[in-house]
């Protein structure tokens, strides 16, 4: 499997540097030459390294050439993120810079010239380090394969057996999750189709979990009917269907099911689903779409009490009724896969030579971290702590992450205790991911932070003491997920507006905010959540300032009015979910939200206790599927016109007044019958 991964990141590196990008980049700072040779080269080594998985078994050498190409290939990609930095760099300065900047960065180490010395420099060693791995895999008699035709075979195959006995460091997890399938739903409705997920980055073994639970006795008792199917990154409906249609099928007997219509499939689906218990798992769900997702729920919620899916998945998406169950320990399996100086978790600390190439670190929260000799690491990429609720809180050992690790791309400092980071935090230039989750001491973010351009996500929720945000957030150009708590009365909109790669957005317990996005426009946004600002009056929304907004979540915010100031009916927002839960002031839906007419697709509204009814214009909704009202005890009325809503699937009324005494549905037949089996 080790192999696989580096296929895989030779594939990478190849594309990036076939890119037209790096092509004018290159050919401006007069590298072009070296990158092409080093590109040629690297393509040599590619084509051996399926067959070398075969091979390597029982063949050391092999292994330990292997170990090399994975060092220069790491190497290779950190030199070629500096590459990209550099590009990230310059734009910035472009953009956002005045003079002054301008020239300080003519005479700093991102000189130009400067630059292309450096970097030269790094590819003609890392160039001679890979010539020498290439010209060894003659040793070994490696034949050329250059397509990974088996990798989709596994895949797609998705096979749901393991050998327990090689799962290291997995029970506490598995009885985590198991416990989830066994407890009835959250909302003591077990006729509702409860959803598990398994969340983390690629390469943690959420697969391996989840097979783990799937062959476990207690689920084998406890399920009528088990299910595997693997998504991977094209989330079709039709095909995901079929396969739920044939898993549990040996080859032979897997029918063909391409041509029948999608209709007749459904009708399958449901005959295959009907009157069982089942456990349904969806492994490497890619696609965060969530309209598909709740097209898919909605086609396999059937009448079976106690029925679960369980979603293995690299980013938490709200999948329904269930739970998010977060993966960080990297004590698994997976280091037999990706090579066992990958991972190094073992204590007490006994640093051994070979492991000077680790690159994922993680802390149980029973280790003093403050003496960890971090600076023998020197290719660490993933710091984490695992345990729930349980952060790093030692001064000593931040201050030598953020100074010695400069190859970090995933740093979570989630539960811990600091007032403030070390400026140091500014030079990770590959930094990804930096989670400060719930630091609840936390006062003050460093301007540095804003160095990181290579950042795309940034959790700041939970930081209740937070009173500032760091000054040049506009910097951030590849920020794609943020997520805010502070004390601020008044967030940088002008900055986060600035932020043109922004696609999430998460606002919660801003309490003293008393009102967003006024005047400004955030281009790329897709989706917005506004949660827990008991302050916030007003949240203006047109077309022009968000065109590309699909997913609106708000919820338990007090005093927040959707005044009649912004209640334009043409705002033409083209949103196609939209939540609203725990808004006293809500009477009636916002009339903005007549401009999604032709895109709206999922309605969702909860816990609105003065609701008075829906308006009748809601009737025109041309794409509605899912209408959900729960707990909302003053509804009096539906819209006449909703016989109007052609396209709609699904509709739950829960939490009615005690004064309705009659509702009559005359169409579909088998929206009445279901009816009339809840009445």
């Amino acid at each position: 499997m080790t192999e696989l991964v580096l296929f895989s990141i030779a594939e990478s590196l190849i594309a990036k540097l076939a890119s037209q990008a790096y092509e004018e980049t290159s050919q401006v700072l007069g590298l072009y030459h070296h990158l092409q040779e080093f590109t040629q080269t690297l393509s040599l080594v590619k084509a051996v390294l399926l067959d070398a998985e075969e091979k390597q078994q029982q063949n050391y050498e092999l292994q330990e050439w292997l170990r090399q190409v994975k060092h220069v290939f790491s190497d290779a990609e950190n030199v070629l993120d500096e590459f990209e930095c550099e590009t990230l760099r310059k734009e910035v300065v472009q953009a956002h810079g005045s003079a002054t900047t301008k020239v300080a960065h003519f005479f700093s180490t991102s000189n130009p010239l400067v630059f292309r010395y450096r970097l030269a420099q790094h590819i003609k060693k890392i160039k001679k380090r890979l010539d020498k791995v290439a010209a060894d895999r003659h040793k070994f008699g490696l034949e050329t394969t250059d397509i990974d035709r088996r990798v989709v075979h596994r895949r797609d195959m998705t096979y749901s057996y393991v050998v327990d006995s090689d799962v290291i460091g997995r029970n506490h997890d598995k009885e985590n999750i198991i416990r989830l399938l066994v407890q009835q739903n959250p909302n003591n409705n077990d006729k509702s189709l409860s959803v598990i997920s398994i969340v983390g980055i690629p390469g943690l073994g959420k697969t391996t979990l989840a097979k783990i639970v799937f062959n476990d006795r207690r689920i084998h008792e406890l399920f009528q009917l088990k299910m595997w199917v693997c998504v991977s990154n094209d989330f079709n409906i039709k095909q995901v269907v079929i396969k739920i249609l044939n898993s549990n099928k040996d080859s032979a007997h897997q029918q063909n099911l391409d041509m029948v219509d999608m209709e007749q499939l459904q009708s399958q689906l449901r005959n295959k689903l009907a009157s069982k218990k089942f456990l349904l798992v969806l492994d490497d769900v890619w696609n965060e779409d969530l309209v598909k997702w709740v097209e898919l729920r909605d086609l396999i919620q059937v009448d079976a009490t106690g029925s679960k899916i369980l979603v293995t998945t690299r980013d938490f998406v709200d999948y329904g009724i269930g739970f998010g169950f977060k993966i960080h320990d990297l004590v698994h399996d997976i280091a037999r896969y990706l090579g066992r100086d990958s991972i190094m978790v073992r204590y007490p600390f006994v640093f051994r030579p070979e492991e000077r190439y680790v690159q994922h670190l993680s802390f149980p929260e029973n280790v003093e971290v403050e003496n960890f000799p971090i600076h023998k690491f020197v290719s660490v990429r993933t710091i984490l702590f695992p345990t729930s609720g349980v952060g790093a809180n030692s001064e000593v050992f931040l201050l030598k992450c953020t100074s010695r690790c400069k190859r970090l791309r995933f740093l979570d400092l989630s539960d811990s205790m600091y007032e403030a980071l070390p400026p140091y935090i500014g030079k990770l230039k590959h930094l990804r991911y930096l989670s400060l989750e719930n630091n609840n001491n936390l006062k003050r973010l460093p301007d540095s932070l804003c160095n990181l351009l290579k950042l795309e996500v940034l959790i700041l929720s939970g930081c209740s003491e937070l009173l500032t945000l760091p000054n040049g957030l506009r910097k951030l150009i590849s920020l794609q997920h943020l997520e805010i708590t502070t004390k601020l009365r008044v967030l940088p909109e002008d900055e986060i507006a600035n932020l043109s790669s922004l696609r999430i957005l998460r606002i919660e317990f801003c309490n003293n905010v008393e009102s967003l996005f006024e005047g400004i426009k955030l281009p790329t946004l897709k989706v917005l959540c506004i949660a827990n600002c008991q302050s916030l009056k007003s949240l203006p929304l047109d077309i022009e300032h968000f065109p590309e907004l699909e997913t609106l979540l708000v919820d338990n915010c007090d005093v927040l009015e959707f005044s009649k100031e912004h209640n334009n009916q043409n705002s033409n927002l083209r949103l196609k979910i939209v939540n609203f839960i725990s808004l006293p002031q809500l009477v009636t839906l916002p009339h903005w939200l007549q401009g999604s007419k032709d895109t709206l697709q999922y309605l969702l509204i909860s816990s609105c206790n003065n609701l008075v009814g829906l308006p009748e214009w809601l009737s025109a909704m041309t794409c509605l599927k899912t209408l959900c009202v729960t707990s909302c005890p003053n509804m009096l009325s539906l819209p006449d016109g909703i016989h109007r809503l052609t396209t709609l699937e699904r509709l739950e009324i829960d939490g009615y007044p005690e004064s309705l005494q009659h509702l009559t549905i005359d169409e579909p037949e088998e929206v009445k019958e279901e009816v009339e089996e809840l009445e």
